[in-house]
C-alpha cells in the first residue's frame, strides 16, 4: 500500500527533491502517477510554478477540491484512472481556460455529458481523452450514444482538434 501524500504541494516538495531540483516552483514536468493524493488541498501554490505538465494518474483524486489559480501556467493535465465522477469533482479547472490545451481524463467514472460541462469553459483545449469513461460509450455500446457524445463534445468546444485520440474530422 502507497503512504498517502496529505496535499499536492507536500508531493511537488518530495518530487522536487528527487528530481535533484533546489525548489518545487522551478519544475517544469511533474509526473506524480501512482502515489496517493486524493484530496489535492490548496492550489495557490500553483501560480508561482513553471510547472507546464501535471500528471496525477492513478492517484485516487476524487475532486480538484480547491480551484487552479488563475495565472497557472499548465498546459497539460493527467488525471487517468481516478475516481473523478461528476461536473463537482471538475469545478475547479475553470482557472486553466487560458493555458490548458490538453486534458486526459481517461478511466474515471464520468457517466454523462452534464458531468463534464466544467470543462466547457476550456475555451484553449486542444486535445481531450475521456477513453473508458461511462460516457464515452464503454457502457452503451450503441452507434447514436456514440455519436451524441461526440458531437456534443466537438460542439461544446470548438477549438478541439482531438477527442479520444480520434481527430475531430
Amino acid at each position: 500500500m502507497v503512504n498517502q501524500i496529505p496535499s499536492l504541494l507536500e508531493a511537488f516538495k518530495r518530487y522536487a527533491k528527487e528530481q535533484d531540483v533546489e525548489q518545487y516552483n522551478k519544475l517544469e514536468e511533474v509526473m506524480l502517477d501512482g502515489l496517493s493524493i486524493p484530496v489535492l488541498g490548496d492550489l495557490s501554490f500553483l501560480k508561482e510554478c513553471s510547472v507546464g505538465f501535471l500528471s496525477l494518474s492513478n492517484c485516487q483524486v476524487g475532486a480538484i477540491d480547491h480551484p487552479f489559480p488563475e495565472g497557472t501556467k499548465i498546459e497539460r493535465l493527467e488525471l487517468n484512472s481516478n475516481n473523478l465522477a461528476d461536473k463537482k469533482s471538475l469545478e475547479g479547472l475553470g482557472n486553466l481556460k487560458d493555458s490548458l490545451q490538453e486534458l486526459h481524463l481517461a478511466n474515471n467514472k464520468f457517466a454523462d455529458l452534464d458531468a463534464l460541462s466544467p470543462i466547457h469553459s476550456l475555451v484553449n483545449i486542444r486535445i481531450l481523452n475521456l477513453i473508458d469513461n461511462p460516457v464515452g460509450g464503454v457502457e452503451d455500446d450503441t452507434q447514436l450514444a456514440k455519436a451524441t457524445y461526440r458531437e456534443g463534445l466537438l460542439k461544446a468546444l470548438p477549438n478541439l482538434q482531438a477527442l479520444d485520440g480520434l481527430d475531430r474530422n
